[in-house]
């Protein structure tokens, strides 16, 4: 068994981004760049008016000026603006040649075809320069950069048609345990049992790990298939061959502790799996274990939801990250002060649901009170996970707080 610390180092030598693509900016949203890209042209790409208003020279035109013409967004100034004369303008419009500044509407009076300035025109006043958001070649995302909301407009604003990505992680995703039933409300899972699905009443538990685990994979980036094994190792063999061609990760949930019905790794063993590492020194996700067959990986993650969540946030989500070239795959820690005393076992790293706020600057975390592996309530309120590796902590004392996404 390694120490979380040796097992993250261990998953991190193994980490070989994927291959790349090239893909339309519309489909780049989620994606991880490959590539640096750089503005081909500069933004705004001429100078504009911020505001509508008028466009004018500030140092030769009279307090009370003619309005020559008008200039709308998306149209070309129809000449150059005459010598003591304003043009009316539009937020977004070219910025005619001749003048130097912009009065917004509501600072003018109108008298017919002229109108009155007020005092102290300022050079420049509400005018947005070319290339004043970016410049023509400058660096504008960097690779290794996920494209958010953000990053996706500021592709599309600066005429960007397409990008190198890399490719996303297929990841297929097993559940295992006889005594699972679908969640109420959401259409059952492949790979439950032909017939009648297993119904609440009969069984012991809704499966919860596999909309978690698929949802928050799909949120990085991987592209999931989710399907249910039952305790049964001839039945569990042909469905992990069967699927293999068709990941780049395998993660089975439940069935790698030493339980009676606990086939996974035995029957990933039998296959050629090769284990990098079988268990970790933490609590909860004691049993988690990696390994690569015929060049997949595979994580095994322990049943209980709490287990699985602590395992998605330091050895799943690092590894999928580091698929798709992010620089960072593994979650930083924040230093932030306890807000209470706590106690934890020093034989292996305590992992705790902690709730984290900022104050005055500073985080401050407070650990879930009932925290267990097979706990769900604490993970959907918490937002921070802390370890703790001593058998007592004062309240104030520091300690290593990690967020996820």
């Amino acid at each position: 068994m390694l120490s979380f610390s040796e097992a993250q180092a261990v998953l991190k030598a193994e980490i070989t981004p994927l291959p790349t693509q090239t893909v339309p900016f519309a489909e780049a949203f989620g994606r991880v760049l490959a590539e640096n890209v750089y503005a081909p042209s500069a933004l705004p790409r001429f100078d504009n008016s911020a505001m509508d208003g008028f466009a004018l020279c500030a140092s030769t035109v009279p307090r009370r000026a003619r309005v020559a013409f008008e200039v709308a967004a998306g149209q070309m100034p129809p000449q150059p603006l005459p010598p003591h004369q304003v043009a009316r303008i539009f937020t977004g419009a070219r910025i005619p040649e001749g003048a130097d500044c912009v009065v917004p509407q509501e600072r003018v009076a109108y008298e017919g075809e002229h109108i009155l300035l007020p005092e102290g025109l300022r050079v420049g006043g509400h005018i947005r320069r070319a290339g004043e958001d970016f410049r023509e070649g400058q660096l504008l995302l960097k690779a290794g950069s996920r494209i958010h909301p953000g990053g996706l407009a500021l592709l599309a604003a600066g005429g960007i048609a397409q990008v190198s990505v890399f490719q996303q992680p297929r990841l297929v995703l097993f559940s295992s345990g006889n005594e699972l039933c679908p969640p109420l409300g959401a259409p059952p899972p492949l790979g439950y049992p032909p017939g009648p699905l297993p119904s609440p009443e009969k069984a012991s538990l809704f499966d919860a790990n596999t909309p978690m685990l698929a949802a928050w994979a799909q949120s990085l980036g991987a592209r999931v298939y989710g399907e249910h094994l039952r305790d049964e190792p001839q039945a569990t063999r042909e469905r992990l061959q069967s699927l293999l061609p068709e990941a780049d990760v395998v993660v089975t949930v439940g069935g790698i502790s030493v339980g009676r019905y606990d086939w996974i790794r035995g029957v990933l063993g039998e296959m050629g799996c090769r284990f990098t590492f079988n268990g970790v020194a933490m609590k909860p996700g004691k049993p988690l274990c990696l390994g690569r067959l015929q060049g997949r990986y595979v994580l095994g993650l322990p049943g209980n939801p709490g287990a699985a969540f602590v395992g998605f946030v330091f050895f799943l989500a690092p590894l999928l990250n580091g698929l798709q070239g992010v620089p960072q795959p593994f979650p930083q820690p924040v230093s932030a002060k306890l807000c209470h005393a706590a106690k934890a076992s020093s034989e292996r790293l305590e992992i705790h649901c902690a709730q984290m706020e900022w104050v005055a600057g500073e985080a401050h975390v407070r650990l879930a009170p009932h925290f267990s592996s097979g706990a769900v309530l604490p993970l959907a309120l918490a937002n921070a996970l802390v370890p703790l590796n001593k058998p007592h902590y004062e309240a104030g004392e520091r300690v290593e707080a990690f967020g996820w996404a």
